[in-house]
């Protein structure tokens, strides 16, 4: 259900303070405004907050920050650097939390660390990070050097909220293990503000794991590279998990058919399906069954069609016994076959003499007019931007979310541009979700200028 939020972010590159709210009946609001006015930052310390991800924060560049949700109450976090005493003493960076209601704190926290202390505690966390001399840390898994506060992008999160501290092999236990955990009322406020946020940076998979789920398999869990192919194994996946559970479904009712039908006559009074209503149901099951075909989820079945004459009572008795099964078999699939019918309409309405296709073990892959098969790294940089974008908008964005989208229009043909927001607004039925957009290009903002808000000094919508 979409709520009234407002975020105010000050003391934003020691400079700018932006404001802008999101209503319950806006699908989406658009920021604008020059290079340089914090835009990116805004996004990024916005959902690193939602997130819990206070690693990020305390080397993000801002002093003060308030969301306010409606009917949840507001949170206020605070920003301090204290320099060393000596000189090659490095600063501490104290983040502080308060959960307020209409009248008075409810309650507050605060964190203090160094960031050397926090990138030791991953180093000993994570038995793929090792630290080097001169301040970079090697990733094993990624088989380069990262930037300390890259390093604590991709792992501080998911370190602090899930994963127990545990010594890297090999390797003494750090005196204590940072506690970033929040208090109870914290968590519930926490778990009201869902944000998703999409970078610049689409093309390149760094990502952990948590991004695929608890039943994500071992090919997809901790991928790195190119993110249309860690996208499709992802699928790959969801549609591997929903034949499973098809066929785990659908070998329990079979089974167990033959003994209900029979007892349909111990209980001669059960509810049966009227003639008109069996011929309805019937037709409805066979229209998903071609509609699951056309995106190669279910098999081609022909069903033997009904007699032309009035059912008599033993018929209409079977068949909706029959129908109730077919409706709990294709259930498995319903939530999975309106995601990949949006998408594949969105990809197929734009990219040229090809269309993008599904299975099982490949994922998606796309065929071109003459029938030639090839996968999606085969595609231009802006045809991945888009299949990415697109994706990642309609799988990965949980219910009731809010999507934040840093410049949509990056390698987008001025057409695509001009098609996102409109895009936007059947992904949003779909899932329920609002966006908050990031933008520079006009082409994207179309006719809907009264949803600007304007980022910057002394600027105007």
């Amino acid at each position: 259900m979409n709520r009234a939020i407002s975020v105010e972010v000050s003391g934003l590159l020691g400079t700018f303070h932006h404001k802008f709210s999101l209503h319950p009946d806006q699908p989406f609001i658009i920021l604008h405004g020059p290079n340089g006015v914090g835009k990116t930052h805004t996004l990024e310390i916005f959902e690193r907050t939602a997130r819990r991800d206070i690693a990020s924060l305390f080397s993000s560049p801002f002093s003060n920050l308030k969301i306010h949700i409606e009917g949840a109450g507001a949170l206020e976090v605070t920003r301090t650097v204290t320099d060393g005493v000596e000189p090659d003493q490095t600063s501490v960076a104290e983040l502080i939390f308060e959960l307020k209601n209409d009248k008075s704190i409810v309650t507050r926290q605060s964190f203090s660390y160094k960031q050397e202390e926090i990138l030791r505690d991953l180093v000993m966390r994570h038995p793929f990070l090792r630290m080097e001399p001169g301040g970079l840390i090697f990733d094993r898994r990624l088989d380069e050097y990262v930037e300390p506060d890259e390093v604590i992008r991709l792992y501080g999160s998911t370190s602090y909220r899930t994963n127990p501290a545990r010594p890297n092999a090999g390797r003494a236990p750090s005196r204590r293990s940072l506690n970033f955990d929040f208090s109870d009322e914290f968590d519930k406020f926490f778990e009201g503000l869902t944000v998703h946020l999409i970078e610049t940076q689409r093309l390149l998979y760094r990502k952990t794991d948590e991004a695929f789920g608890p039943r994500a398999s071992g090919q997809a869990r901790g991928m790195a590279g190119r993110t249309i192919d860690v996208f499709s194994v992802q699928l790959a996946d969801l549609l591997s998990q929903a034949l499973a559970e098809n066929s785990r479904i659908s070998q329990k009712l079979d089974r167990s058919f033959p003994s209900r039908v029979l007892r349909l006559y111990e209980h001669s009074g059960m509810s049966t399906l009227n003639d008109e209503q069996v011929r309805a149901t019937f037709e409805q099951q066979a229209q998903l069954r071609e509609r699951l075909t056309s995106v190669s989820v279910g098999d081609s079945i022909d069903d033997l069609p009904l007699p032309e004459r009035t059912l008599e009572d033993w018929e209409r008795s079977v068949m909706t016994l029959y129908l109730q099964d077919s409706r709990e078999k294709l259930e498995t699939f319903t939530p999975l076959l309106m995601k990949l019918e949006l998408l594949k309409s969105i990809i197929d309405s734009k990219f040229l003499y090809k269309t993008l296709q599904y299975d099982g073990k490949r994922g998606f892959y796309m065929r071109s007019r003459t029938g030639e098969e090839f996968g999606p790294a085969a595609l231009s940089s802006g045809e991945q931007h888009e299949l990415v974008l697109t994706y990642d908008l309609i799988f990965n964005v949980k219910k009731d979310s809010i999507v934040l989208i840093d410049e949509p229009e990056i390698s987008l043909h001025v057409n695509w541009q001009k098609q996102f927001l409109e895009d936007l607004n059947k992904i949003a039925k779909l899932g329920g979700v609002q966006f908050i957009i990031a933008t520079h290009s006009p082409q994207i903002v179309g006719k809907y200028r009264n949803l600007m808000v304007a980022l910057g000094p002394d600027m105007e919508d």
